[in-house]
């Protein structure tokens, strides 16, 4: 798989964490579990993307060339195949981005994904600008001019209560108390949990458990015999803790993860 970062602009720094031109070069495909999403994604698919099944969240969602699909972030286990030929633009955006993109509740986009090409003739000129264009560069230019005409709106004062908890969730790779996170972000346990509900979908307790793991599925794709060392840092019991998250976020065990071709989770 070709990873390529595309430039992120300054004024939208703040609500993308990456973009990235995947291209899969390889001659056969592969099948892996993701991790948990706690980034909603858009995914770009681009013209030489092949026709592919997968399942997001419990449902099938089909890849096809030229469509545009926005996935919030999840906790279900989702397998997802990579085929030979693979061309996309991937666009992960921060966890609060939902809510802001959308101006509606994010906890209706949490676990769900959907291609959403025709939602609205704003999708449809955007899907079409894509395609006509000729380079990457271009096509991502499209995109992120489309990004900032909907992500830079007037933002309530709320949501910096959970631009401040995310970023402590981030630093802290999840392990924090609520009590800790609420007064960290200067409001109430029961305001943070509101607004997370409209800018994240996820409550803060379900965010900061996605990413404690995450971080610690991280070190142990670097190098699986950490494994054990690493336990006690993230705030797990013992083996029998993890092995229950492992089963709850991916539906495999440790090994069969690590046995996995794993390029995907390694990028995003």
């Amino acid at each position: 798989m070709q990873a390529r970062s595309l430039p992120i602009p300054l004024h939208l720094s703040p609500y993308i964490k990456s973009a990235l031109w995947l291209k899969r070069n390889a001659q056969e495909s592969f099948s892996f579990k993701i991790l948990p999403r706690f980034h909603p994604a858009f995914i770009f698919s681009l013209e030489n993307t092949l026709n592919i099944t997968n399942q997001f969240a419990g449902i099938e969602l089909i890849f096809q060339p030229c469509n545009i699909y926005f996935g919030g972030e999840g906790i279900l286990p989702s397998l997802f195949t990579i085929p030979a030929k693979m061309d996309v633009i991937l666009v992960l955006l921060y966890p609060q981005a939902t809510g802001v993109f959308w101006q509606e509740d994010a906890v209706h986009f949490f676990n769900r994904a959907g291609n959403i090409s025709y939602n609205g003739q704003s999708f449809r000129i955007l899907n079409e600008r894509i395609q006509e264009a000729r380079t990457i560069e271009e096509k991502w230019q499209h995109i992120h001019l489309f990004l900032t005409n909907k992500l830079l709106k007037k933002i309530p004062y709320n949501f910096s209560y959970v631009q401040r908890a995310i970023n402590l969730i981030r630093r802290t790779s999840g392990v924090i108390s609520i009590e800790a996170l609420a007064r960290e972000s200067c409001t109430s346990q029961r305001n943070l949990l509101d607004s997370f509900r409209q800018y994240v979908g996820a409550s803060p307790k379900q965010l900061a458990s996605m990413v404690r793991f995450n971080s610690l599925v991280k070190d142990y794709i670097l190098n699986p015999k950490v494994l054990d060392k690493k336990i006690a840092q993230y705030s797990y019991y013992d083996a029998s803790h993890l092995y229950k998250d492992f089963t709850r976020y991916l539906a495999i065990t440790p090994q069969d993860f690590i046995s996995q071709v794993n390029d995907i989770n390694k990028v995003i």
